[in-house]
C-alpha cells in the first residue's frame, strides 16, 4: 500500500510557528505533486499527524483538496514530534494501515526511513528542504527496510531527492 508522508511547510516566525503565507503555497504544490503521482482520483483515507500547529496545518490544507469525503478529523501522535529512530513511525503506520494513509511530520523524518542513503538533501538527520513529500510502498509483512521509497520530492517544481 502506499503511504504519503508528508514535512511541513515554511512558518512565520513567531511561535506558535503557524504556516506562512509561503508555507500554505507551497503546501498547495505538495498537493499538485500527490496528484501527479498518484493520480487526481487520489484521496486521503485517513490523517495522522505530529501535534505541532505547523504540521496540522499542512493536513488541513492538504486534506481540503485530498481529503476523501468520509474523513472528518485528523489524528495527532506525539511520536510523530521527534524522531530519532526508526520505530515510532513505523508504529504509527502500522497501527493506522490502510489505503490513503497520510502521516504529517518534521523534516527529522529524513533519518528514519528505509534506504536514507539513497536520499539526498539530509543532514544530520533531517531534510535541509521543506516541504517534503515522501511516497513509501509499504507492507504489513516487510520489515521497515524492506520497505520501498517510490517518491522524494520538494518544492519548487518537484524537485526530486531520490539519488541517481
Amino acid at each position: 500500500m502506499k503511504i504519503v508522508i508528508i514535512t511541513h511547510a515554511k512558518t512565520a516566525n513567531r511561535p506558535p510557528k503557524r504556516l506562512s503565507l509561503t508555507g500554505r503555497y507551497e503546501v498547495e504544490q505538495v498537493v499538485d505533486m500527490v496528484k501527479g503521482r498518484l493520480g487526481e482520483r487520489y484521496k486521503i483515507q485517513k490523517a495522522v499527524s505530529s501535534p505541532a500547529a505547523r504540521c496540522l496545518d499542512t493536513a488541513l490544507l492538504t486534506l481540503e483538496e485530498l481529503g476523501s469525503d468520509d474523513i472528518s478529523k485528523v489524528d495527532t501522535d506525539k511520536r510523530l514530534g521527534r524522531l530519532d529512530k526508526a520505530e515510532p513511525l513505523e508504529a504509527v503506520i502500522r497501527e493506522n494501515a490502510q489505503e490513503g494513509l497520510a502521516i504529517f511530520c518534521h523534516a527529522d523524518v529524513a533519518g528514519v526511513l528505509p534506504h536514507k542513503e539513497n536520499i539526498k538533501g539530509i543532514k544530520e538527520g533531517w531534510f535541509e528542504m521543506k516541504p517534503v513529500l515522501v511516497i513509501m510502498d509499504w507492507a504489513p509483512s516487510h520489515k521497515w527496510n524492506e520497505n520501498t521509497i517510490d517518491a522524494v520530492l520538494t518544492v519548487p517544481e518537484e524537485t526530486s531527492l531520490i539519488k541517481e
